[in-house]
């Protein structure tokens, strides 16, 4: 059985010149219900060569997850994964966020985002069954973006 996720949010685009541009995922998920929160990560296959994660809530526009998680971001700016995590969760009030990618994060990252109250569930890629990503033609510029753990 499959869930249908729906939801907006953002690309975060790490490096030097990282970049926050808005998106919507709509995606066939394994599983009955499609989580709130989800982080997908289409490219990479370890944490250390991640340069695109894209954010995403259910419920949410664009402009919301920008007023809402965008900002938090930019005001800290440089962060690590489970920075990344912990922003984007606390900011939706969520305790649960849902990673789909090629890899695991480390067990260190899990640590302290379950200390937060945060619970990390990891998904193989291959769980996106289907996925349309829509990026929006505009951006933010995010100095310092994500970097690896």
């Amino acid at each position: 059985m499959e869930g249908y996720f729906i939801g907006s949010g953002a690309i975060l685009q790490a490096g030097e010149r990282g970049k926050i541009i808005g998106a919507t995922l709509h995606a066939q998920l394994e599983g009955d219900l499609a989580p709130a929160v989800v982080l997908v990560d289409f490219e990479s296959t370890a944490l250390s060569d991640v340069r695109q994660l894209l954010a995403v809530v259910s419920g949410y526009s664009v402009a919301a997850f920008d007023t809402v998680v965008s900002s938090r971001l930019l005001a800290i700016g440089e962060c690590n994964f489970d920075d990344v995590v912990r922003i984007v969760a606390e900011a939706t009030h969520a305790r649960e966020v849902h990673l789909y990618a090629r890899w695991e994060p480390p067990a260190e990252a899990v640590s302290v985002l379950e200390r937060a109250g945060i619970a990390l569930h990891t998904h193989p890629l291959e769980e996106v069954s289907r996925a349309a990503l829509i990026a929006q033609h505009r951006y933010q510029a995010w100095q310092g973006g994500l970097k690896a753990a």
